[in-house]
């Protein structure tokens, strides 16, 4: 294959990656948005007069709002398909900081919400993008939750615990880099693989339809 062959595909890749991305955020954010409101409802049957109850009466609400303002941009918004990753970060970002704000008002460290965080760097794994983006999107969310939560309960940072959610954090974020950049190479492999074969069919096509002429030319 000549070089001109070679990055015409990895332009088509990059066209069908930014595509791709968009329309896996568009379903990520719809999946979110019935996650969310599920949650606000089921919250306010299972915590009804509970302490527990209020900040979820909130930021749920909020949450599935960030969720369904992604979705309609992402389906919608031209400026959205044309810099998926952008608004994918923004999604991202907001989304960990309304999860924050969230938990922050449930519980210590000691309490299991905390450590919904653990659940964020895992979702870029599926995102087709280049390493550096993947890079920030997988910090993005994890980051944004950790400085949102210890701003608001900064006495937690004194927790004599403390070293083991960030080394389990830490472990996770890059096993979800390694594993998110593994699949975006195997994405890539199958898509240059299927135009190299799309063009080896329209070559076999075309000499079958010469041999054929020839055979009628005799």
């Amino acid at each position: 294959m000549n070089e001109a062959k070679m990055l015409a595909d990895e332009r088509a890749f990059e066209h069908f990656s930014r595509d791709e991305f968009r329309r896996r955020m568009e379903r990520t954010a719809l999946v979110c948005v019935g996650l969310f409101a599920s949650a606000w409802v089921i919250g306010r049957i299972v915590l009804a007069g509970r302490d527990l109850e209020g900040p979820g009466r909130l930021w749920l609400a909020v949450l599935t709002g960030i969720a369904l303002a992604s979705w309609l941009a992402f389906r919608r918004l031209p400026l959205a398909a044309r810099h998926p990753m952008f608004f994918g970060l923004l999604m991202h970002s907001a989304t960990a900081w309304g999860a924050a704000m969230h938990v922050s008002q449930m519980g210590p460290l000691d309490s299991p919400f905390f450590y919904v965080i653990y659940t964020l760097p895992p979702l870029s794994i599926s995102m087709p993008c280049r390493l550096p983006s993947r890079i920030a999107m997988t910090l993005s969310g994890a980051g944004v939750f950790a400085v949102t939560y210890f701003a608001r309960n900064p006495e937690m940072l004194g927790h004599p615990m403390i070293h083991v959610p960030m080394v389990v954090l830490s472990a996770v974020t890059v096993a979800s880099v390694v594993l998110g950049h593994n699949v975006q190479r195997l994405m890539r492999d199958r898509f240059l693989f299927g135009l190299r074969l799309e063009r080896q069919r329209a070559q076999l096509a075309a000499h079958a339809q010469r041999l054929e002429q020839e055979v009628e030319d005799r």
